[in-house]
């Protein structure tokens, strides 16, 4: 940590020690840990101070003071990035703070800007040079702080799920496929599952997500090709984010799998997928269009490597991931409507918490696009919707929102083509899909109050 010495504040209202002995695990140790606490500490290490609530920042002596909550959860570099940043002039540092709820989903993601001001007295998730402080402990008027645009910190609301026992039958991979409605094409899905090559033991846990048709008599049918299948009901939310968490939680492997009811995966997916996460945390898979939907080759997915996007993401329809790190994160984001942008939201918190994203071109999945108009739109209208709510969430990390030059040519382009739509095939299937998606961007800035066009 070279010159920096930095004093840790722990505000307590209950028990405070689980924090501390994480402070143990930091990469660079802090100078000394400070406790507010009503409750009398006991015996404690050296550097470990316990004051009356409020009396943290006053009793600092190092050069920098951070504050956590005794319900956040540091990672391992945390104390290190905050040190760095101070060591580069910087008189208040902010980090990200992830919070997940008592039921182990995430809540809120909160990215700091780059720089920006700071008033008042310091509170968990900032750390100030003690010059910095009025004698009465408020931030002195004009300090900034520079923003860390990682999630450094993990606030929960209880502690994380443990893991199924290891050893035994316990299959090492599970494969969850949410369902709704999908009994059209969940029998070719299920078939090709039944396929895999995998040689190691494996299962398959069907959610419905509320059907109303065959598809979970379709699943049960399919039980003596698929004998380590299971089927579970997720019907309160009608959401993938719901289901797939749903799925998990009843899951025994180690290492999860995820598919949707409309693709088909190649015999070799789970192969890749597994050999794959062996070099990565969270592993997104190849989607071909060629055999499912060769009429909409233009459609065809962008290949994880190619997105050209600060961070990349791995598609819901074919991703893997390991259970601790789902865990950790706080699992898929249950507040997306319409089962679109989860994915991305997925990808972004697990680079952003310290996890590795890798991609599987051998994990093939044929991918079905939505045949009917109707469909195409719901989907890109809610991809659409969406689009605001990420990048409200992850702007100050690097989540982009086009030029307003290109929005307005896009719009311009919506005009000039009007015609396309009285255009059967092709024409009118590209001016509907855009058509939904830029509507969808209005009404998501509208909604979640942040331009996003």
């Amino acid at each position: 940590m070279g010159a920096i010495r930095v004093d840790v504040v722990v505000a307590a209202r209950g028990d405070w020690r689980a924090v501390v002995r994480r402070l143990r695990d930091q990469t660079c140790a802090p100078a000394r840990v400070i406790v507010e606490s009503a409750e009398p500490g006991g015996d404690l290490p050296a550097d470990v101070v316990v004051v009356a609530p409020g009396r943290g920042v006053a009793t600092a002596r190092a050069d920098y003071v951070a504050v956590l909550d005794e319900r956040d959860h540091p990672g391992p570099a945390w104390l290190a990035g905050v040190a760095d940043a101070a060591a580069s002039g910087a008189d208040a540092v902010r980090w990200g703070v992830l919070t997940v709820g008592a039921d182990g989903i995430v809540r809120d993601v909160v990215i700091p800007p780059g720089s920006g001001a700071v008033t008042g007295r310091p509170r968990a998730g900032i750390a100030l040079r003690r010059t910095a402080l009025t004698a009465d402990g408020r931030i002195r008027p004009g300090t900034r702080a520079a923003g860390i645009a990682r999630l450094l910190v993990t606030r929960r609301g209880a502690p994380a799920p443990a893991a199924p026992p290891s050893g035994g039958d316990r299959p090492v991979v599970s494969v969850v496929l949410p369902v709704r409605n999908a009994a059209a094409t969940l029998g070719a899905q299920l078939a090709a599952l039944a396929r895999q090559d995998y040689p190691g033991r494996w299962e398959l846990v069907v959610v419905d997500n509320g059907s109303a048709d065959r598809s979970m008599a379709l699943a049960e049918e399919a039980r003596p090709r698929l004998p380590a299948l299971r089927t579970i009901s997720a019907p309160t939310a009608r959401s993938a984010g719901v289901a797939r968490n749903a799925g998990v939680r009843v899951a025994a492997g180690d290492l999860l799998l995820f598919c949707d009811a409309d693709d088909v995966a190649d015999p070799g997916w789970i192969s890749a997928m597994v050999g794959a996460l062996a070099d990565a945390d969270l592993v997104g898979g190849a989607l071909d269009c060629s055999t499912l939907s060769p009429a909409f080759m233009d459609e065809q997915p962008v290949p994880l490597p190619a997105q050209g996007e600060p961070l990349s993401f791995a598609r819901s329809a074919n991703c893997a991931v390991r259970r601790e790190v789902l865990a950790a994160v706080g699992g898929w984001a249950e507040h997306f409507p319409g089962g679109a942008g989860e994915d991305v939201e997925l990808s972004w918190r697990v680079q952003l918490a310290g996890y590795r994203l890798g991609y599987a071109p051998h994990a093939r999945m044929g991918y079905r696009l939505r045949p009917t108009l109707l469909g195409v739109a719901r989907q890109k209208w809610a991809y659409g919707l969406t689009g605001a709510l990420l990048y409200r969430t992850y702007r100050n990390a690097g989540y982009r929102r086009r030029p307003w030059r290109e929005v307005l040519f896009s719009w311009f382009w919506m005009v000039r083509h009007l015609p396309d739509v009285g255009r059967p095939g092709t024409p009118r299937r590209r001016w509907i899909r855009y058509a939904a998606r830029l509507a969808g961007f209005a009404a998501g800035s509208v909604r979640h109050r942040t331009a996003y066009f």
